[in-house]
């Protein structure tokens, strides 16, 4: 995730350089005391970013409660006592991944649309002082997606059977097609942007909504991922399950 979750952010970062570069976090505090900002400016991003860090949290939260209930749920002793109890459980867990897969997704497009409210707070000159003190590449986006994202069933020890193989290869060519789709719908959205950003007269609002239909397909691309996984996952038997359990756990 993380080549995408990079690809997204250097697109919104180059855009907000050209028309309108926005604030964002960590060196964004350093670079606050390089350049005067009005009482007013002070205020006004201060409570975007009071709102902004309030909304994240609550996220957050939700996040955590829902990784303390997919951990009490694969951690269920009974839960491979028969096909019925495994199933079941699959089904939850299934469930519950995808929710923090759309959990994360929304992080991601909270901080887009915050970034996008707080740019309307500065001056040009601001704006373009501020851009060359930021880090658009966050590397605590990596920190809070979902670990699973990172393994690839075919590499890990679990004795695959030649059948198991191939649908687990299939689901993961699917998965990639659909990435792929995904990003080309990327491509089309930057294009449109470069084409707004050569008008003579540019409209704020479209790039701004553009901008976030560029947020939507990064958090697409997210849930293509998981389903794909869950995909590969429902292919292993149970013993395999329990062992790539282990591995995820450890």
């Amino acid at each position: 995730m993380k080549k995408t979750t990079l690809f997204v952010a250097a697109i919104i970062a180059v855009m907000l350089m050209v028309s309108a570069p926005a604030l964002a976090k960590g060196p964004a505090d350093e670079a606050m005391a390089n350049f005067s900002l009005t009482e007013a400016q002070l205020e006004s991003l201060g409570e975007i970013i009071v709102e902004f860090t309030q909304k994240q949290d609550a996220v957050l939260i939700k996040i955590e409660g829902k990784q303390m209930e997919l951990v009490q749920e694969i951690r269920k002793e009974d839960r491979f006592d028969s096909k019925f109890k495994e199933r079941r459980s699959a089904r939850k867990v299934n469930k519950i991944t995808k929710q923090l897969s759309k959990l994360h997704g929304e992080l991601l497009k909270n901080k887009v649309a915050y970034l996008l409210k707080a740019k309307n707070v500065l001056t040009t000159e601001q704006k373009m002082h501020l851009i060359a003190g930021l880090d658009f590449f966050d590397d605590d986006d990596e920190d809070n997606l979902p670990d699973f994202l990172d393994i690839d069933i075919l590499i890990v020890p679990l004795d695959l059977t030649k059948d198991q193989i191939k649908k687990i290869m299939s689901h993961e060519t699917n998965t990639m097609i659909k990435e792929l789709k995904i990003e080309l719908d990327l491509e089309y959205q930057l294009l449109d942007l470069q084409e707004e950003l050569g008008n003579e007269t540019v409209d704020p609002a479209k790039i701004d909504a553009t901008i976030m239909k560029i947020a939507d397909l990064g958090t697409k691309i997210l849930d293509n991922r998981v389903n794909g996984f869950l995909k590969s996952k429902d292919v292993l038997t149970i013993p395999q399950k329990k062992l790539l359990l282990h591995m995820l756990m450890i």
